[in-house]
């Protein structure tokens, strides 16, 4: 059985070897109809020379939020060399999005171009094609350039993507796109994954569909005249569905009209967080299989040389056939991927091509996933994917209800044991209480602001979080109201710590109260630095672990911690780093007792 199987295997893998030169065969041809052989062989005579094709543009740019490179990217649209007329129109669904400040600015610096600034709250399902709704009525250009936020151009960026619109038969002008990295980016493998994946997996991919025939439409750019678009019902046709790219083209599609891949990629920074590239990427992968079919989906499969090589080592059958594929896979995508990032001009190292295999197995991964559910998470909300690709309220699946119970129920009962071992208990029956404690010697050594001074193996009383009294965060995340009440809470657990370490025998003799990374940034630690000193602590840093052993630890410990906030306040995980900042958090017995003056000790209070 397993000869049968490894047999299978490898037989698919020597497919997908296949597929991959045909891959780089098909970047090859798309990114060669920009150079010699896309030219005519003679100089045309100047009566039949065709006429300069430069009508007025109007770029439509639907954005939530900026990144760091919003005003250098939304800049080099106004200074395109172009001779044609061109109006810059941003939409977004509200007028305190960060973007709007960066647009003004923009109108301030450049008075000559037409920029505007359009507020458009959302209407329908899919928030975006409700934004270019309201931009493409207020356009005036007769071609229309829509693009996502976060594209970096070049000067010649409209001549390449208005030129084959010349042609009436060409419908619709898309672009590829590949990844560069986030200078301010914190997890910066995690970037370096995502480039990889757009360079040597994403780009290659579509031109392969676009070579077959396959519907091809990314949000990287698409250009169409404006009366193509009024042809098919405006944004308004597809405001409900999920890939309103992909739904634009395919409807321009089936009027006849061809769909061009232009041969100039595109810029888009990747400075999101592991967890966030892959809650992406499934989102991508239940699209594709509810837009494009199973037919289409399944066929991804025959792109996963380098995994499919490693499950025919991993069956045991046919062991030295299965070691040769394996090895035959790695440098054929190695070989592929360093050819496509090289002719693409893509920001991937040689290093980072080093990564490709583990990127494979993590698309393979990915691709898995995506076969099953249909709940996604977009721009903060929660929706159901039905089977033509439109948008729904969420739904849980039975298979997603179990997985949760099970995932649950495993988190809880790690917890409750390393609780029980580690001695942690709740020092209050306040509901609102958010604070356990135990008593260890402390770790580390530390000098605190009033004088105490704690060393190595002094006993000190280390705070956990009660999980299950957080205050839970709604889709809108870390709102004001949420800080309010979480402020509020914690103020409050530490009044209630301060009473009972006035009359608990178990702590008279501490020196000192520590926690660490206990609040999770996005970005960092500075603003769980912020917070924490706002309730009194003391932020120190702490000194990454030098053996394996207490690297192996910390990672274990955040997924843990990961988990728990999964299970008891999901919302709060979105967009989140799985490694958590590390950083010690001190409040001497000093500023403990000082902070109520109660000095009983209540009932409630009392030890269980």
């Amino acid at each position: 059985m397993a000869t049968l199987l490894a047999m299978i295997l490898l037989g698919t893998t020597a497919i997908s070897w296949a597929y991959w030169v045909l891959a780089m065969w098909c970047v090859r041809q798309t990114l060669e109809a920009k150079g010699p052989r896309a030219q005519p062989p003679a100089p045309l005579s100047p009566l039949t020379r065709p006429a300069p094709y430069h009508p007025t543009v109007s770029i439509l740019k639907p954005l939530k939020g900026a990144d760091d490179h919003a005003y250098e990217n939304f800049s080099a649209l106004c200074r395109q060399d172009y001779p044609g007329k061109v109006e810059l129109l941003f939409g977004m669904a509200d007028a305190a999005d960060p973007a709007a400040a960066v647009v003004r600015g923009l109108k301030a610096n450049f008075p000559s171009c037409n920029i505007e600034l359009i507020i458009a709250p959302t209407a329908a399902k899919n928030p975006k094609s409700s934004t270019l709704e309201t931009l493409a009525a207020r356009a005036t250009g007769d071609v229309l350039v829509i693009s996502d936020g976060d594209i970096a151009v070049t000067p010649d960026y409209l001549q390449n993507v208005t030129a084959p619109l010349a042609d009436p038969y060409n419908g619709v002008v898309t672009c590829l796109y590949t990844g560069v990295g986030a200078e301010h980016a914190t997890d910066t493998a995690a970037n370096a994954l995502e480039r990889l994946y757009l360079a040597c997996t994403f780009l290659p991919n579509v031109c392969v569909a676009h070579r077959l025939g396959k519907t091809v439409g990314l949000g990287a750019t698409l250009a169409l005249r404006r009366e193509t678009l009024r042809e098919i019902g405006g944004f308004a046709a597809f405001a409900d569905y999920l890939m309103d790219d992909y739904q634009l083209a395919r409807r321009v599609e089936r009027t006849g009209r061809r769909i061009v891949l232009s041969p100039q990629p595109v810029k888009t920074e990747c400075s999101g967080h592991l967890l966030e590239h892959g809650r992406r990427e499934i989102r991508w992968a239940r699209g594709i299989r509810a837009s494009c079919g199973w037919a289409d989906y399944l066929g991804m499969a025959i792109t996963f040389s380098t995994p499919l090589a490693v499950l025919a080592v991993l069956t045991g059958g046919l062991p030295v056939w299965a070691w040769m594929t394996l090895i035959v896979s790695l440098c054929l995508r190695w070989v592929v991927g360093w050819r496509i990032c090289a002719a693409t001009g893509a920001d991937v190292s040689p290093r980072d091509l080093l990564w490709l295999p583990l990127r494979d197995c993590m698309t393979a991964a990915v691709w898995t996933t995506g076969l099953f559910g249909a709940n996604i998470t977009w721009r903060g909300r929660r929706f159901s994917l039905l089977p033509d690709g439109r948008l729904d309220d969420p739904h849980e699946s039975m298979l997603e209800r179990n997985f949760r119970r099970v995932v649950t129920a495993l988190v809880l009962r790690i917890d409750a044991t390393l609780r029980s071992r580690q001695h942690i208990y709740e020092f209050s029956s306040d509901p609102n209480c958010l604070l356990r404690i135990n008593v260890i010697p402390s770790p580390v050594a530390a000098t605190l602001a009033d004088g105490t001074q704690v060393n190595v193996g002094d006993m000190i009383g280390e705070l956990h979080v009660w999980n299950e009294h957080l205050p839970r965060m709604n889709e809108r995340g870390a709102t004001m109201a949420w800080s309010a009440a979480m402020h509020r809470q914690m103020r409050k657990s530490l009044e209630q710590l301060s009473i009972y370490a006035r009359s608990a025998p178990e702590l008279t003799q501490i020196k000192a109260f520590h926690g660490h990374s206990l609040f999770v940034a996005r970005h960092g630690s500075d603003h769980a630095s912020r917070i924490a000193s706002r309730m009194g602590f003391e932020v120190m840093p702490a000194a990454p672990p030098t053996s394996w052993l207490g690297r192996l630890h910390d990672r274990g410990e955040d997924l843990l911690v990961w988990g728990l906030a999964w299970t008891f306040n999901p919302m709060s995980v979105r967009g989140k780093s799985l490694r958590r900042p590390r950083q010690h958090f001190w409040l001497s017995r000093t500023t403990v007792a000082n902070l109520t003056p109660a000095p009983q000790l209540p009932a409630a209070y009392a030890r269980p």
